[in-house]
């Protein structure tokens, strides 16, 4: 792209983000990376000085990720992260395969082959990263992964639900790839997933996401066993992670 004087005064001016906006990312990156625990109060205080951020700024990000459910308000208690449950996973899970097989299998025909191309670019990082055990960034990138799915399939309220439902799903992500070694078999089934994309096959396709999402129901199911919650502190101190409360 040439950057002569008439081009760039087309371009719109970059918006730059609020302190809303990064209160919003640092509050969420704290959660999902289980630094402030699920059932942990927000402290207005504590977070001011912690995010180095003003009362009104912090107020909108809770506000925005009590719209995410991943915040949850206790009348005359204040607000609090939301806690990790089974049945509420169970559900997610459910919902995940009723949207995200079939918003792939709309994504078939408009992802390009440069599209691919990228989506297996953005799997190597990913796997580079769970290999490092840099857990954090390699859920953002699985999750720019479906999201990109997602926003191919040329209906975007359809594909607001997948992301939805997958921003809810992040902090168990987390535990999921911070718990149990990283196993290429299981992460590697993103590579198959790409290679039936890239047939067209519509049905392989929908069947293969179905797939993708019963293994993470079954590493979720490793890692929680027949106990009725979550491990508590204690079996995640290895994991450096803050405290999974026990349902």
């Amino acid at each position: 792209m040439h950057h002569n004087g008439a081009l760039m005064a087309t371009l719109p001016p970059l918006v730059k983000p609020t302190k809303a906006d990064d209160a919003y990312d640092e509050l969420k990156r704290l959660i999902v990376s289980l630094q402030i625990a699920p059932g942990e109060p927000l402290n207005e205080r504590t977070l001011m000085t912690m995010m180095d951020v003003g009362r009104t700024p912090l107020r909108e990000a809770i506000q925005r990720l009590a719209m995410e459910q991943l915040v949850t308000s206790l009348p005359r208690r204040g607000y609090f992260v939301r806690e990790l449950s089974i049945s509420e996973l169970n559900e997610m899970i459910a919902a995940r395969h009723v949207v995200e097989p079939a918003v792939t299998r709309m994504a078939v025909q408009n992802l390009t082959a440069a599209d691919i191309a990228g989506l297996r670019d953005l799997v190597e990082v990913t796997r580079c990263e769970l290999e490092l055990e840099h857990h954090e960034a390699g859920i953002y990138h699985d999750f720019e992964f479906h999201q990109t799915i997602a926003n191919a399939c040329g209906n975007r309220f359809l594909a607001a639900v997948a992301t939805q439902i997958n921003t809810r799903l992040l902090r168990y992500w987390y535990v999921s790839f911070s718990m149990l070694n990283y196993e290429p078999p299981t992460f590697d089934h993103h590579d198959v997933l790409l290679n039936v994309i890239e047939s067209r096959d519509a049905d392989a396709v929908e069947a293969a996401m179905h797939d993708h999402i019963e293994i993470f129901r079954d590493r979720m199911r490793q890692i929680v066993g027949n106990n009725a919650g979550f491990p508590a502190r204690r079996e995640l101190a290895n994991a450096g992670m803050s405290m999974l409360s026990a349902r």
